[in-house]
């Protein structure tokens, strides 16, 4: 495939009468780790409500492997290949890890289920072992755990992650963003919007800094850390 694997092409979008996104285009490559970085209120979660189909563009196009997809449902992109990792985890309170990580799976149909959760158990083992427990129980870095997990069992082909590091310690950002790079080894694409940027610059190739609803910079990721206005905006620098 080509840049058509994923691509939003001039899009504008926004809420009502406030419009948020001016004409971006953003694209990632199959096998690819893509990041979007920002400030508060730069578009990248309104960015993301359009990749999922949660929000419909005021003009522009969405492309999935070839095909325009902007009047498709969220299910219809989630059958698509589009997994989603949500700000905030979301996790069904009230059910249990395995039911949890189940649900990403509630639209296939094929056989290997069961196949895709010893996969899950096997990248953080920690939910193999509280699996009974109720989701709500876990800790904060257990948690983002089971909703990358559930993510994964749609089976997607691109994997949307909407602030990993949020609320986390140093440390399972770290371990979080090695399995992450495991997870892109088995053919997944991500597309990661962080606003730590050091974390989302370490574990991307290429990125799209947003600034005021519009694409300010991009490049490959060493580029862009190296950039002294992103050094001194984003990175403190």
């Amino acid at each position: 495939m080509s840049n058509d694997f994923f691509r939003l092409e001039n899009v504008a979008a926004g809420y009502g009468d406030i419009q948020v996104l001016w004409d971006i285009t953003i694209d990632v490559e199959p096998n690819e780790i893509v990041c979007m970085v920002g400030s508060n209120g730069a578009g990248k979660s309104t960015t993301l409500k359009l990749i999922s189909g949660l929000l419909k563009p005021w003009s522009g196009r969405v492309i999935i492997g070839g095909e325009e997809v902007v009047y498709a449902t969220p299910d219809q992109i989630l059958a698509k290949g589009v997994g989603q990792v949500p700000e905030g985890r979301r996790l069904f309170n009230g059910m249990s890890v395995k039911n949890n990580l189940l649900m990403g799976a509630y639209l296939r149909k094929d056989k290997e289920v069961d196949k895709d959760l010893e996969f899950v158990y096997g990248l953080f083992p920690i939910l193999k072992e509280r699996r009974k427990q109720d989701a709500k129980t876990l800790s904060g870095g257990e948690q983002q755990m089971c909703a990358i997990g559930r993510g994964i069992m749609s089976r997607p082909k691109l994997l949307l992650i909407d602030e990993l590091s949020l609320g986390l310690a140093p440390l399972v950002v770290e371990q979080l963003t090695e399995t992450l790079k495991e997870i892109n080894k088995t053919g997944i694409s991500i597309l990661l919007v962080e606003q730590d940027v050091m974390t989302a610059f370490e574990l991307a190739n290429r990125g799209f800094v947003l600034e005021s609803g519009r694409v300010f910079l991009k490049g490959p990721t060493r580029l862009l850390a190296d950039n002294p206005t992103v050094r001194e905006a984003y990175m403190g620098i």
